[in-house]
């Protein structure tokens, strides 16, 4: 057997290590730091810190604030833009995964030229950019550890995926606190987005001994913690599991890939402007369900154990049911908006359908669709929904 397992992002992890942004900064030698995060962090406050910090220490600093979900690629044009003319000599990223996306882009623009979407797809990236520190704040979509950037095409209404080693971030620093503020329903729909990565990266067909091994506890970890924290925001306890378990699925699903939940995802959020991590919830159930009959009975038995189902004297041909029944029930539980309330409408289902297919996700799902399948399970989803 050969495996591959890459992570060249330098992984800093625990309450409180974003506080070592200036020292690693410094150890960088770098001058002039470009900061790319988006409204909501800036108003939660998360970004007086590490400002002040940075000031203080003399560095000079561009902030680049308005970054909007799903990461249109005209903001990456203006971001890389800003970098070059401020001249700046490294990245830093404060937020969820479209501002870390934001950055990652941008860099690229900088070290190699355009547009942005000659380097869609795997391995495309020849030159590394800057430095970049990522700082996450949600607990969801791992890009501050993972070797890929999505970013949204808006003139041809799609998700591309820009995936190799000179796409990652050079330090990502991880630090649980600062997902102690988040309210219930991005709570919800980021923790979500980390366990499907960690689902999706277990039957993955490009999954590994390493994978395979990381993989489950990134998903008992999320399936514990979550209910958890978005019953109570203030279990710290609870948020530092989901944060652990991100981290896993990113380290497993930035070398297997992922699946058709993604392939789904991803034309939801071109065509309709759902953000990436309700899109995964939405379609969570479902996928694996279609996924289920191609995965190997081990697998299915360790999701379900994984999940906190008792497997005693159960069959795999009860437990892949009973995998996706308990995906359902953590979806209502969380109060996940079905496709309609998030702004889907039937009318997209057949080129989201044929988009679904050309999304990298799908080259390692274990049972590859057609357009008309998938078509059914966005139509199924309509159903759920009482439409």
């Amino acid at each position: 057997m050969q495996t591959m397992f890459t992570l060249p992002t330098l992984v800093y992890f625990g309450r409180g290590v974003s506080r070592q942004l200036v020292p690693l900064l410094e150890n960088q030698e770098a001058k002039r730091i470009f900061l790319v995060s988006d409204p909501g962090v800036r108003t939660a406050g998360l970004l007086d810190a590490p400002l002040n910090g940075l000031q203080e220490a003399g560095l000079q600093v561009r902030l680049f604030a308005e970054v909007l979900p799903n990461a249109p690629d005209f903001q990456v044009d203006a971001a890389a833009e800003q970098a070059r003319d401020f001249g700046a000599d490294a990245f830093v990223s404060i937020g969820g995964g479209s501002s870390m996306d934001t950055a990652k882009a941008a860099n690229i623009l900088l070290a190699n030229p355009g547009p942005l979407r000659r380097y869609d797809g795997l391995n495309l990236v020849p030159k590394p950019g800057l430095p970049h520190i990522a700082i996450p704040t949600t607990a969801g979509t791992s890009s501050e550890l993972t070797v890929a950037a999505v970013i949204s095409d808006e003139k041809n209404k799609k998700k591309m995926v820009f995936f190799g080693r000179n796409v990652a971030a050079s330090i990502a620093l991880i630090d649980p606190e600062l997902t102690y503020g988040l309210p219930p329903a991005l709570t919800a729909s980021t923790g979500m987005d980390a366990l499907t990565h960690a689902m999706e990266a277990y039957i993955s067909t490009a999954a590994s001994p390493v994978t395979d091994a990381l993989a489950p506890e990134a998903i008992a970890l999320i399936a514990a913690g979550l209910p958890l924290a978005y019953r109570n925001g203030a279990d710290t306890e609870a948020r530092d599991k989901i944060m652990l378990g991100c981290q896993l699925a990113g380290c497993c699903f930035s070398n297997t890939g992922l699946g058709i939940v993604h392939s789904m995802a991803h034309p939801m959020g071109a065509h309709c402007h759902v953000p990436h991590g309700l899109a995964n919830a939405i379609c969570l159930a479902v996928g694996m369900r279609y996924s289920m009959s191609r995965v190997p009975g081990h697998k299915i038995r360790r999701m379900a154990e994984a999940l906190g189902l008792k497997t005693e004297n159960r069959g795999e041909e009860v437990l892949g049911p009973a995998i996706c029944s308990t995906l359902k029930t953590l979806t209502e539980t969380l109060r996940i908006p079905t496709i309609a309330q998030a702004g889907v409408t039937k009318d997209k289902i057949p080129v989201m359908a044929e988009d679904s297919l050309k999304e990298l996700s799908t080259v390692t799902t274990p049972r590859q669709p057609t357009a008309g399948e998938v078509a059914a399970l966005y139509r199924e989803l309509f159903a759920h929904a009482g439409q």
